[in-house]
């Protein structure tokens, strides 16, 4: 969204830089287009004009920081065993293989708790 903003704003095309300008700059929050660069501000704690200069390594890092260890491990195995459910990935089956209903089971369980 970031890099799209700053493309408009530094488009060739009038119409297209006056639009972008003014939702960002006078329209805020009656524009989409402002109410994204907004929302990017309260996002990643900056001030308007410090978007402009944030790449997506910085993004990602500020987005990063928001979240401990464990919660990125519980996101990243129910991701897994929805694959898993999902036929997307699939497990070796031998008698020790797990059932569907405990696939769903061991996915409830990591959302609720």
């Amino acid at each position: 969204m970031l890099s799209f903003t700053r493309n408009c704003l530094k488009s060739d095309n009038e119409l297209v830089n006056f639009v972008a300008s003014y939702a960002v700059w006078y329209g805020r929050m009656m524009s989409p287009f402002g109410r994204n660069k907004f929302h990017c501000c309260r996002r990643y704690g900056a001030a308007i004009d410090a978007l402009w200069s944030m790449t997506p390594a910085c993004i990602f890092n500020a987005a990063r920081s928001r979240y401990d260890i464990s919660e990125v491990c519980t996101a990243r195995m129910t991701l897994e065993l929805i694959f898993i459910h999902s036929g997307d990935f699939k497990l070796s089956y031998s008698r020790d293989s797990m059932s569907v209903f405990e696939v769903e089971s061991l996915i409830q369980f990591l959302c609720t708790s």
